[in-house]
C-alpha cells in the first residue's frame, strides 16, 4: 500500500460528508399532464423518496412551499437545493414563481 492511498480515501470521505449536508429538491413536470409537477428529494439513509404532486396554481404553490419548509425542518443542518428539471417548465401563476424565486 502506498502512502497516497489513505489522502485519496480520507478526501473523499470528506466530500462525502459534503454532499450528504446538501439535500436536492428535483422539480419535473409530469409527462402528459400539463401544468403538473412533480417534486420530490431522496433520503439514501431511509431508501425513502418523499414527494408533493402539484399544478401550476396558487393551491399548487402553497403546496410547493409547505413541501419545501417541510424538508427544511427535517434537514435542518444541511442545505437545502431547488433544482428545476432540464425539461421546459412553464409556470405562470406568480405564486409558484414566488416560491420558486425564494427558495
Amino acid at each position: 500500500m502506498n502512502s497516497i492511498s489513505p489522502n485519496i480515501r480520507l478526501v473523499s470521505k470528506q466530500k462525502k460528508r459534503e454532499e450528504a449536508k446538501e439535500v436536492a429538491i428535483v422539480i419535473k413536470p409530469v409527462a402528459g399532464r400539463t401544468g403538473d409537477y412533480l417534486a420530490y428529494c431522496k433520503s439514501e439513509f431511509l431508501g425513502a423518496t418523499f414527494s408533493v404532486y402539484f399544478n401550476d396554481t396558487l393551491m399548487g404553490g402553497l403546496a410547493l412551499h409547505s413541501f419545501i419548509e417541510m424538508v427544511q425542518r427535517k434537514y435542518q443542518e444541511q442545505s437545502i437545493r431547488v433544482l428545476v428539471s432540464e425539461e421546459e417548465l412553464l409556470f405562470k401563476n406568480e405564486a409558484l414563481l414566488d416560491v420558486l424565486a425564494d427558495s
